[in-house]
């Protein structure tokens, strides 16, 4: 009962928070108005002029934050350009990435080319993975590296661990904690270099490591590389199904929606009984020779609708944020609320036990009213 409860309340919660949020999706545009809750955006080029008062959730090819954000940011681009303050944690994901200001919290990246420069103040912590690094600005957490190369002229107050092929350190370095690092070069020469506490070096590995190593590393990043590619391809046919799908029957989904909004929970066994029952049935006709050609088509249609479940309870969330706030969007807002929605269904997917019941809940909910709806529909032709 309790984790019923608790997957309901994530329904909802997944629901409620798209609707207090603000949505902007075009190949190139500015940000010039003042954002008063959390900001999702995509595009090509994004440029952002004006305050955001919530988190920033943005993807795109060149990101440029010209203003403060007061919470979290979570981008992904090619190029992006943190200019303005940083309220909370950042984590960012791109092939160039430059923060030149503030942030009030811990900061994440995976990149290619980072550069923290020397105006940039980071409160927490400095995580980064990148292929180079210049790190000229001001850290008061830990900073934690791996990268090929590395450059250090600025200053770190807490522990910093490096692990580079090569590593260098200018006049400005400043280190409060200990100095962990390893490298393909010889042992650095830090005398000039102001380290308040330990310096540990660890050697060079033996070549048989380093290539038990590479394997490892080789092996994971092709698993990486292959679950990122099934996500993007599912991101992908899904894109092309809401297409479809949202151009199709847009009051069938509204009808399914009201239905949902009345009473969320009494539709859950509705759906699931659709899920349980349906192949049962299909297996039921194809024991018999005269059935089989309906057993064969129930299981296709079940097979079909199984591949579809994510998409159409998306496209049947978004028409319910519609309905319950009387927005009365676009095809087009609708396409990317639904879109939001199927990718917060796949990285909820990815939590063990509970995101796959959390899912369940909410695919079952979906499918229930939509099989409701659509019974009602056969009832007024007969």
């Amino acid at each position: 009962m309790k984790i019923l409860s608790l997957s309901l309340l994530a329904v909802f919660v997944c629901v409620n928070i798209a609707f207090a949020a603000t949505f902007m999706a075009k190949e190139n545009f500015t940000v010039k108005d003042e954002i008063p809750n959390d900001a999702y955006l995509a595009g090509q080029q994004i440029n952002i002029n004006n305050q955001i008062n919530g988190d920033l959730i943005a993807v795109g090819g060149d990101i440029l934050i010209n203003a403060d954000v007061a919470g979290d940011v979570n981008i992904a681009g090619g190029q992006i350009s943190v200019l303005g303050n940083i309220g909370d944690d950042a984590r960012m994901a791109g092939g160039k990435i430059t923060i030149k200001n503030s942030v009030q919290g811990d900061v994440i990246i995976f990149g290619g080319d980072v550069a923290i420069e020397n105006s940039a103040v980071i409160d927490g912590d400095l995580i980064v993975r990148a292929g180079n690094i210049i790190m000229s600005g001001l850290v008061k957490g830990k900073m934690n590296t791996a990268s090929s190369s590395v450059i250090v002229n600025g200053a770190i107050e807490g522990n910093t661990k490096i692990e580079a092929g090569t590593i260098s350190f200018g006049q400005n370095a400043k280190i409060g904690g200990n100095l962990e690092y390893s490298t393909n070069q010889a042992q650095l020469d830090l005398s000039e270099t102001q380290v308040a506490g330990q310096i540990i070096y660890h050697q060079k590995l033996t070549k048989k490591t380093n290539e038990k190593e590479e394997n490892t590393f080789k092996s994971y990043i092709s698993k990486l590389t292959e679950h990122l590619g099934f996500f993007i391809y599912s991101i992908l046919s899904a894109i092309l199904l809401l297409i479809i799908i949202t151009t199709i029957d847009r009051s069938f989904f509204t009808e399914a929606a009201k239905k949902l909004n009345i009473s969320f929970s009494s539709n859950i066994p509705k759906g699931l009984l659709y899920f349980i029952a349906t192949p049962i049935v299909g297996f039921l006709f194809m024991v018999t020779i005269i059935g089989l050609p309906i057993g064969i088509f129930i299981i296709a249609v079940y097979t079909f609708t199984i591949y579809l479940a994510k998409v159409v309870t998306a496209i049947t969330l978004a028409k319910l944020i519609d309905t319950q706030h009387k927005m009365k969007w676009s095809k087009g807002w609708i396409f990317f609320i639904s879109l939001l929605l199927f990718i917060a269904l796949k990285v909820i997917a990815f939590l063990p036990i509970i995101g796959w019941i959390i899912n369940l809940v909410i695919i079952c909910a979906a499918f229930g009213a939509l099989i409701e709806t659509k019974m009602e529909r056969v009832k007024k032709v007969l």
